[in-house]
């Protein structure tokens, strides 16, 4: 398969991923915000969405670059926030980071980042490549009962790298 094939097969998979979110919001009533991120907007999208952080920033990702421009801002601005956990597999991490193991008996391969009631999830790995290099298909979910459930999936992942 060429790239082509796999952004294409990466695009459908955030669309109907979507679709089953909206499905979800109507079956329970509520509005939920659902939007992609496509490609090189999801450096801007998730400035904003840490930079509005009032209670939590839980971040899982397989690669991660802080000398990075955009990571670099980014990984600077969550200080603000009290609770902070980041989970990284390969790259150069921060102090206040932890490393998955790599012998533990999966591959940590996550890209979430949860800010308080919202997550962004999907391909983009935290480094240049990816924020503006890469072609990446995500998805923001602004939901409680779904940002709580992946916090607790990458909260599952730091006590697991501790």
């Amino acid at each position: 398969m060429t790239w082509k094939h796999y952004l294409l097969c990466g695009g459908l998979l955030v669309s109907v991923f979507a679709l089953g979110l909206l499905a979800y919001g109507a079956l329970l009533e509520k509005s939920i915000l659902v939007r992609p991120v496509l490609d090189r907007e999801y450096c801007q999208v998730a400035k904003s969405l840490v930079s509005s952080a009032k209670n939590r920033i839980y971040l899982a990702v397989y690669y991660l670059n802080p000398k990075a421009r955009c990571v670099r801002d980014i990984l600077r601005d969550m200080n603000r926030v009290k609770d902070v956990k980041v989970v990284y597999y390969d790259g150069e991490g921060v102090p206040w980071g932890r490393r998955y193991p790599k012998m533990s008996p999966g591959l940590m391969h996550a890209k979430v980042l949860v800010v308080d009631h919202c997550v962004l999830l999907g391909s983009t790995n935290w480094s240049s490549n990816g924020f503006y290099y890469s072609r990446e298909a995500n998805i923001l979910v602004c939901d409680p009962q779904v940002s709580e459930e992946y916090a607790q999936y990458v909260y599952s992942l730091w006590e697991e790298a501790s």
